[in-house]
């Protein structure tokens, strides 16, 4: 389900839909379950929202995510956060 919530962000922002495409990049990151977690995510979402200019949206899932035990580890995400706080855009692996 994770993968889905992913996707639809993806097509949300083809589609010039950003509330949505917020919604579902928010939707994927507190999904029950959380085997997807453990690897490295799949930031092509993060990056496209954020390509849109809706840093909030990326920022809230960044937050979101230092919840969850991400395979990438808190560190990255905690830098990334800090780099949206400060209003510049976080080189994203």
């Amino acid at each position: 389900m994770h993968d889905v919530q992913q996707i639809g962000s993806i097509a949300a922002i083809e589609l010039n839909q950003k509330d949505r495409a917020r919604t579902l990049l928010l939707r994927s990151v507190s999904l029950p379950g959380r085997k997807w977690a453990r690897k490295n995510p799949d930031l092509r979402a993060a990056k496209r929202l954020l390509a849109s200019g809706d840093r909030e949206g990326v920022l809230q899932y960044f937050e979101a995510a230092t919840q969850v035990e991400w395979g990438l580890g808190k560190e990255d995400l905690n830098r990334w956060i800090q780099e949206l706080r400060l209003g510049h855009d976080p080189k994203l692996l």
